[in-house]
């Protein structure tokens, strides 16, 4: 495992005190459920592969961009975006209920953390239905003093909002918290929100596109835990 040095002068001078991360493709690795969750949408809606790989070359885009290239123009008849988008959602929580499996080394990172009185947050561009429901499969909801999401009259990411906004409720300057991040989109909200930035890969592939960000980039939470406690050792 890559291990790189702390030579960020931040560490040494802010100390700490709250996690945020992302949930989809870092904490946990939902990408089959929700591609799964469109081929059953697509296939209830008598669509056909054009929109499938519609969704599947935009995943990571909102539902309702994804709608958008389905019908360019007016929507059908009877067709609604905020109907449609909750189906889709309640399909894949249908489909990972049961089956929710945290990155390795989430729980010795959050356990480290919480041993050490660094609060928890989670900042997810989901509807807050799955943000919940995911937690909950982990057994972790009670630990994460913040959680927000998607759809909630904040701007989504890249903008910083979630982000800025989980750290408010934790009641951390934004400047004492890390984030924990597998997309392009959440890591430029981190820049943006002036936390600490820590790039987990959720494919092999993804390494040396997230170092373009920042030098501390984990193919899982394990290393991500060894950074943290070299952090706190100073």
């Amino acid at each position: 495992m890559h291990l790189p040095r702390l030579h960020d002068r931040r560490f040494r001078t802010r100390p700490v005190r709250a996690l945020i991360l992302d949930m989809d493709g870092t904490i946990v690795d939902t990408r089959a459920f929700h591609m799964r969750s469109w081929r059953v949408l697509v296939g209830e809606l008598g669509l056909g592969e054009r929109e499938y790989q519609i969704a599947e070359a935009g995943f990571g885009k909102t539902n309702w961009m994804i709608f958008s290239q389905w019908w360019p123009g007016q929507r059908p008849r009877g067709v609604d975006d905020d109907e449609l988008s909750e189906r889709k959602e309640s399909i894949f929580r249908e489909l990972i209920r049961g089956h929710v499996v945290p990155r390795p080394g989430f729980r010795e990172l959050i356990e480290l953390a919480l041993r050490n009185g660094i609060k928890l947050g989670l900042a997810t561009s989901s509807p807050k239905e799955n943000a919940l429901f995911l937690l909950e499969e982990l057994g972790v909801r009670e630990l994460f003093g913040a959680v927000t999401w998607g759809w909630a009259g904040i701007r989504s990411k890249p903008h910083p909002d979630s982000f800025l906004l989980a750290a408010r409720l934790l009641e951390v300057p934004p400047v004492n918290c890390l984030g924990y991040e597998d997309s392009d989109h959440g890591l430029l909200a981190l820049r943006r929100a002036g936390m600490g930035i820590v790039g987990i890969a959720e494919r092999p592939l993804d390494l040396n596109r997230l170092r373009l960000w920042t030098p501390y980039v984990f193919s899982d939470f394990q290393g991500a835990t060894w950074m943290l406690r070299r952090v706190m050792e100073g």
